[in-house]
C-alpha cells in the first residue's frame, strides 16, 4: 500500500485560502455585473467609512485623555488638599 504524503498545516491553510479567494472573486464578479448591487455596495461602503471615521475621532479623544493622565495633567488639584 503506498504511503500517502502528509499534508502540512501550512499547505492545508494555503489551499483553504486559495479556495476562499476563488469564491470571493466569483462573488465580486457577480456584484460588478449588477449595477444595482454596485450602487448599494457603494452606499454601504460610504456608511461604513462614516462609522469608521466617527470611531477614529472617538479614539483620538480617548487617546488625548489618556495622554493627559499619563502626564499627570488630567487632575487639577492642589497638593494641600490631601
Amino acid at each position: 500500500m503506498p504511503i500517502q504524503a502528509e499534508v502540512t498545516m501550512a499547505e492545508e491553510e494555503g489551499r483553504w485560502k486559495a479556495e476562499s479567494d476563488a469564491r470571493a472573486l466569483a462573488q465580486a464578479d457577480a456584484i460588478r455585473s449588477d449595477p444595482d448591487r454596485v450602487n448599494r455596495a457603494t452606499k454601504a461602503a460610504n456608511r461604513l467609512v462614516d462609522q469608521m471615521e466617527e470611531r477614529a475621532e472617538e479614539q483620538t479623544e480617548e487617546a488625548k485623555a489618556m495622554r493627559k493622565i499619563a502626564k499627570g495633567r488630567f487632575f487639577n488639584y492642589d497638593k494641600t488638599d490631601r
